[in-house]
């Protein structure tokens, strides 16, 4: 298994990782590709095959603002 640090700018696995990615452009999981920890990317490009487990978030998620129900509002 392979650690890899944050941040990286594209990333293109195609095997086992252990521990948090981010890529900051391009992530590619090829089909032999496993991921065991958290993920954040800006485009995700995931083949058959790939797996994740862990969180799987895109890095803008943290500028949407929040949701609220309609319903709440009453």
């Amino acid at each position: 298994p392979h650690q890899y640090p944050a941040g990286i700018a594209t990333v293109i696995v195609n095997g086992t990782v252990v521990g948090p990615i981010q890529s900051s452009a391009l992530l590619e999981l090829q089909p032999r590709a496993q991921i065991t920890g958290d993920v954040r990317y800006e485009v995700l490009e995931m083949h058959q095959g790939a797996t994740i487990d862990g969180e799987l978030r895109p890095i803008k998620a943290d500028e949407k603002p929040s949701l609220k129900l309609a319903a709440a509002n009453l």
